[in-house]
């Protein structure tokens, strides 16, 4: 029964495509949590810096989806959660 279902979706390339580029991108995310390079928590996006951190307290992960226009202030909004966070 599940070949069935699997053969099913695979049939269509646009959805197999779209599946395949979704489980792409789940793995770079994954990669990207994972590396502990300096800076690899920032990126830049088509409008913008964003950052992403662990925040031990809450047992989370959090995503900045808000974009910021240069590197220097997604930084400075970085460093200002962590101090928050801190006191």
């Amino acid at each position: 029964m599940i070949d069935k279902i699997v053969s099913l979706i695979f049939r269509w390339s646009a959805l197999r495509e779209a599946i395949f580029n979704e489980v792409r991108f789940y793995d770079a995310l994954d990669a990207g949590i994972q590396d502990e390079t300096p800076g690899a928590k920032f990126w830049q996006d088509q409008d913008g810096w964003r950052w992403w951190k662990y925040d031990e307290t809450s047992n989370r992960y959090i995503f900045n989806d808000v974009p910021t226009r240069s590197a220097f202030e997604t930084i400075n909004e970085f460093d200002s959660e962590e101090e928050n966070a801190i006191s």
